[in-house]
């Protein structure tokens, strides 16, 4: 289950547990850009969380743009339809669009520092998993990002034993895909639309991140 990130920094301030951590380079990497990230919200009154999380998303996108997007991934997982019969957990889907947020910053920040891998592992054409793998792995090692997703699924969740996983199950799954597929797409937003690229203009209100297949 999560451990409790160090001081230290480097190997010594980690995200998750010691047990079948990946020892990938881009685990490292991921768990620098993880562990600043909430060392920062730590250290921040509660009063001036907000302000200072919409500061970082501001550097991307404009924070209304991300958080509607980011309730519309939320309520299609939970399946909730607005003004239909489906009763909307809102809990639940403030929590879901936490971690896309989270996630899609972070994002952001891994490719601001490190950039895209220079080769792309190549699947088997026609194949949904090989291609979402493929995209994966253009940016990061997927097993590390798994990996860490999984113990970004059990911070949120508050999973301590086997069994709370074991209960959890089907919701650790779901913010698992979710955190994975919403830091790629912040890769591959900051990997469009930065100046520095040529390839986009400055973020403006309308720009969107790109489209999550489903399976990621």
């Amino acid at each position: 289950m999560p451990d409790t990130p160090r001081p230290g920094g480097g190997r010594e301030a980690t995200y998750g547990a010691m047990a079948g951590r990946p020892d990938h380079e881009d685990f490292w990497k991921l768990s620098d850009i993880v562990v600043a990230r909430d060392r920062t919200m730590d250290l921040t009154p509660v009063s001036m969380r907000e302000a200072v999380l919409t500061e970082t998303i501001a550097r991307y996108i404009d924070p209304d743009v991300l958080r509607g997007f980011a309730e519309q991934r939320a309520f299609a997982l939970l399946g909730i339809r607005l003004g239909g019969r489906v009763t909307p957990r809102v809990d639940e889907a403030a929590r879901y669009g936490a971690i896309y947020i989270d996630a899609f910053v972070q994002g952001c920040e891994y490719y601001e520092v490190y950039g895209s891998h220079a080769k792309e592992r190549s699947g088997e054409p026609g194949k949904r998993e090989a291609m979402d793998e493929a995209r994966i792995a253009r940016h990061v090692d997927p097993e590390s990002l798994r990996y860490l997703a999984q113990q970004r699924a059990y911070r949120v969740l508050r999973i301590e034993t086997v069994a709370d996983a074991l209960r959890h199950g089907r919701e650790v799954d779901r913010l698992r895909a979710l955190y994975v597929g919403a830091l790629i797409e912040g890769c591959e937003f900051k990997e469009t639309y930065s100046p520095e690229t040529g390839s986009g203009d400055e973020k403006t209100s309308d720009e969107s991140p790109p489209e999550n297949p489903s399976g990621l």
